[in-house]
Parts: C-alpha cells; structure tokens; sequence
C-alpha cells in the first residue's frame, strides 16, 4: 500500500492537463488529483491556451499531449513558453520519435512520460518537472 505522502505530494498546485482523448483525460485526472493536485483539463490546445493567456500564473505545471488536432504538444509548448518561460511543461506520447523529443527539448519541454499513464512514472515525472523531492 503507498503512503499517503507519496500520494499527496500535488499539495492542490494546479495541472493543466490537455489530450484530445477523453479517456486519457479522464484516466489522467483521477490519477493526478489522487496525487493530491487540482486539474483544469482541455481536450484541445486552443482552447488550453486561451485559459492560460487569461490567467498564467495559476498552473504550477502542464502536461500535454504531444499529437492534436489543431496544434501540437510542441506549439503549445512554445506559446505557453512566449508568456511564462520557466512554467514546467512534461509532453505526453505513445510514441516519441527522436526527431520530436529533439524539437520538444528545444522547445523548452525536459520531460516526458509514455501513454497509457503508469500512475508512478507519471508522478515521478511530475515531481522531477516541478523539482520536488522523491519520498523517502
């Protein structure tokens, strides 16, 4: 059984999590608000954007999809970077060809977790891109 601590690390900061797959979404936000974060959750970049431009400092982490509709990972990334530079920002993928990791590091994007979520992967991705440290 995981602790509680383990558990409870998001201490309610908020994700931005953005997939155009509901089941990803939703699969996604009972993981992270089990892990004690907030989750405002977008099923296109578009509209993740428009939310962040309106209030920027209220995420404390985004995590996206890299392929979309409309706008990649990568772009969203890029744009969100434009406004607040240093926001964490950790790609998600089912399959990351080099050739997008390179332009997803170049993009300002250090970390990156593999779909279908495994619950600590994706947190410990979490904690490395918020810079907290792992439980002991």
């Amino acid at each position: 059984k995981e602790s509680t601590r383990e558990l409870s690390f998001g201490a309610g900061r908020k994700v931005m999590f953005v997939d155009d797959d509901t089941s990803i979404l939703n699969l996604g936000q009972a993981l992270l608000v089990r892990a004690g974060f907030a989750v405002e959750k977008f099923s296109t970049p578009t509209a993740a954007f428009e939310r962040f431009q309106a209030a920027p400092d209220e995420f404390a982490v985004v995590l996206s999809d890299l392929t979309m509709p409309g706008m990649t990972g990568i772009e969203l990334a890029e744009r969100i970077h434009a406004i607040r530079p240093a926001l964490p920002i950790v790609l998600s993928s089912g399959y990351l060809p080099p050739a997008a990791r390179s332009g997803a590091t170049g993009s300002g994007i250090s970390h990156f977790v593999s779909k279908p979520f495994e619950i600590h992967e994706l947190l410990d991705k979490l904690r490395a891109a918020l810079d907290l440290p792992k439980p002991s």
